[in-house]
């Protein structure tokens, strides 16, 4: 049964491999009928040419035939559907004229219409099973009417030839329910074990996962608690201080990093992540991951470059967040996994017109894998191997989450080569569509570092109404408005943020109006939702930006549709904040002009 599962994994394209579990089992299970039908079509073809049915013969062989064209319809395609009800339609269609030229209803093919509703719920479910049900019991009637027709070719047999060919019929008919069993029991095996690989990953990940975010959990918590007691003391080191809040801010972002994979990764096991395509600068791009990733390496004492190793068009359509996205964790590996060395990320253009690839290599000199852990690296919650988790950290997500990416884009990611303790080869390939009359440069452009560019201090002037129920949130997003020159009030939640915002566009004089409302979605008594519809049905035209911790796009949209002008998800961050808040308070004019009704 080993050697067959190793040889029907070698029939299913990697469409299918890369496809749910259902759809690999009921793939294996396609092949498997098929590689069974092939390898007895030549015995019963014996048995027909000895008992002088050449026709009969001729017919098995050629439903052979055809089934091997199926599974290559199926290794193309990657239809489990499509293949599951051909092969089924392939055996029905055999049987029905092995049955009608040999005696109809008393044919000794008839009893193999036992077999198909079993091979079809198999295959393709119970659904697919019960309509091959009803086909089967409605040729039954065409096979009583034909048995006394004298189309068959059966007529010159004597008895004994008969006899033979019953016994035959008897003995395959037994072997091939006793192969379905031993199918079925490998199949279940094989789930079993599956579960129990699932089960002992998911322990492991959230083991894994506990660390991940505790870990930063405490370096918050206790800096934290030593920047309160050093506050109590005099001659207190500001630089000293500006260490430990470094700290912090790291440990938090990389908190959000881990929510961040388990939501992205959540969005494309649920098919909602959509990649779009757009025209984007390719050197550009590559300077900015350049820029991001050359002060880590640094740091470690690495080498790190990034080069074009032949010309490629200045302009290309794809995803850029998506890109960078996947170029960064790469990256981010390679420099993390690095200890001595160099860390270099190359990139060609490979092939011409339609067919032309963008290739892009990320290759260090780290601590490289072993086959075996190879063979789990791009599975979801797993890292090569444990010990590599306690060392480096890590979710074991962001492999996972780049290769589905690439495949939503078109492409895919590959490791091309690794050796323990010498490094690894990643390559990204993606289809190449240059922009129309993009000029072509082997040069890449040299921007500066972000983290060197001096924000400008945001300035405004106005007056925000803070709708949030968390105190800690409402003192942090106070001084950032405050300290950038707004006045703001609070309200702690839906209801009484409608009231106050009441109160000041009632035309009173002295009650000056707000300017802008700022408005978590969850909040006791009235939620945000409900506090945007209100507001736009009674015609109100303040913009109104959302809060929130959830960070999907559904939630975006709905948001959106309730009458939110923005969206900002938890936690806040400052420049976007305040982005946000000059923009909205500079198109207040202009809201109500350009916002759609709510019903």
């Amino acid at each position: 049964m080993s050697f067959l599962s190793r040889f029907v994994d070698l029939q299913i394209s990697k469409q299918l491999r890369s496809s749910g579990v259902d759809v690999h089992r009921r793939a294996r299970q396609i092949v498997a009928f098929t590689l069974a039908l092939i390898i007895w079509a030549p015995v019963f073809s014996v048995l027909y040419f000895a008992v002088h049915l050449p026709t009969l013969a001729i017919s098995i062989l050629l439903a052979a035939g055809l089934g091997l064209i199926n599974l290559g319809l199926m290794r193309r395609f990657g239809s489990v559907m499509l293949s599951g009800n051909l092969m089924t339609l392939i055996l029905y269609v055999l049987l029905a004229y092995l049955s009608v030229r040999s005696g109809g209803i008393n044919s000794p093919a008839a009893a193999w219409f036992a077999v198909i509703p079993v091979l079809s719920t198999m295959m393709l479910g119970y659904r697919n099973g019960i309509v091959w049900l009803a086909a089967t019991l409605a040729i039954m009637p065409v096979l009583f009417l034909e048995q006394r027709s004298t189309w068959p070719v059966t007529l010159s047999l004597d008895n004994h030839q008969l006899s033979i060919w019953g016994v035959a019929s008897a003995v395959g008919i037994t072997l091939v329910i006793y192969s379905l069993t031993l199918i079925y029991e490998h199949l279940k095996d094989a789930a079993v074990n599956s579960l129990l690989i699932a089960n002992r990953t998911k322990s492991e990940f959230l083991a894994n996962m506990s660390h991940e975010i505790r870990t930063p959990l405490t370096a918050i918590l206790g800096y934290t608690d030593l920047l309160i007691e050093q506050d109590a003391e005099e001659g207190q080191d500001s630089a000293c201080r500006a260490e430990k809040m470094a700290t912090i801010k790291c440990a938090g972002e990389h908190l959000l990093t881990v929510v961040n994979d388990i939501l992205d990764l959540s969005k494309i096991e649920a098919g909602k992540v959509q990649v779009e395509e757009v025209e984007c600068d390719l050197p550009n791009l590559l300077s900015e991951v350049d820029s991001l990733m050359r002060p880590r390496a640094i740091g470690k004492g690495l080498a790190f470059e990034v080069r074009l190793t032949t010309a490629v068009p200045c302009r290309i359509r794809t995803d850029p967040t998506r890109l960078r996205q996947i170029l960064l964790n790469l990256a981010g590996n390679a420099v993390k996994f690095t200890e001595h060395g160099y860390v270099e990320i190359t990139t060609a253009v490979a092939g011409q017109g339609a067919e032309a690839l963008l290739h892009i290599d990320i290759r260090d000199t780290g601590l490289g894998m072993t086959p075996e852990q190879t063979s789990w690296l791009f599975t979801p919650f797993n890292q090569a191997d444990n010990s590599v988790t306690r060392r480096f950290g890590g979710t074991g997500l962001g492999l996972a989450i780049c290769r589905r990416l690439a495949q939503l884009m078109g492409g895919m990611i590959a490791l091309q080569h690794t050796l323990p303790g010498v490094g690894s080869v990643f390559r990204v390939e993606l289809p190449l569509r240059a922009a129309p009359d993009a000029p072509w440069t082997a040069a890449l452009k040299h921007i500066q570092t972000l983290a060197a560019v001096p924000l400008a201090p945001h300035r405004l002037q106005g007056r925000v109404l803070l709708a949030e129920d968390g105190p800690d949130n409402q003192l942090l997003i106070a001084f950032y408005l405050r300290k950038a020159g707004m006045d703001i009030e609070f309200a702690n939640n839906g209801r009484v943020a409608l009231e106050m915002l009441e109160r000041t566009e009632s035309g009173l004089p002295g009650v000056p109006r707000y300017d802008l409302l700022l408005t978590d979605i969850q909040m006791p008594e009235m939620d945000g939702y409900t506090l945007a519809r209100i507001l736009r049905k009674r015609g109100s035209a303040i913009p109104i930006i959302a809060l929130t911790a959830h960070a999907m796009e559904e939630d975006r949209k709905k948001c959106l549709e309730a009458g939110c002008d923005d969206f900002l998800t938890k936690p806040v961050n400052k420049i976007q904040l305040l982005s946000m808040c000059t923009h909205w308070i500079g198109c207040k004019s202009n809201a109500a002009k350009n916002r759609q009704p709510v019903n």
